[in-house]
């Protein structure tokens, strides 16, 4: 029976179009942004480049309500990768 490749999901991501990075064994993660495919040798780490994290400011009301408009007082930060809410934040108050 075949193995797969140690970086299978990798290859299949950057087939698809998705940005990928790779790690030289120097814990610094870095974007590949050649035009050629890369190697994915066995000892450079690769990696699914993670989808960044969004940030939404809104307005808020003494009741609790949201506004879009305004000046915010209310940061929310949510998971690029899950959408899960991972920061809140006061602000402008």
């Amino acid at each position: 029976m075949n193995k797969r490749h140690k970086h299978y999901d990798v290859i299949l991501a950057f087939a698809e179009g998705k940005d990928v990075q790779f790690n030289v064994g120097d814990g610094i993660w870095r974007d590949w942004t050649e035009n050629a495919c890369p190697s994915f040798c066995e000892h450079t780490e690769w990696c699914i480049k993670p989808e960044p994290d969004v940030v939404k400011e809104w307005r808020t009301n003494k009741y609790g309500k949201l506004f879009v408009s305004g000046n915010p007082n209310l940061r929310l930060t949510f998971s690029g990768e899950d959408d899960r809410l991972i920061k809140a934040e006061v602000i402008n108050v």
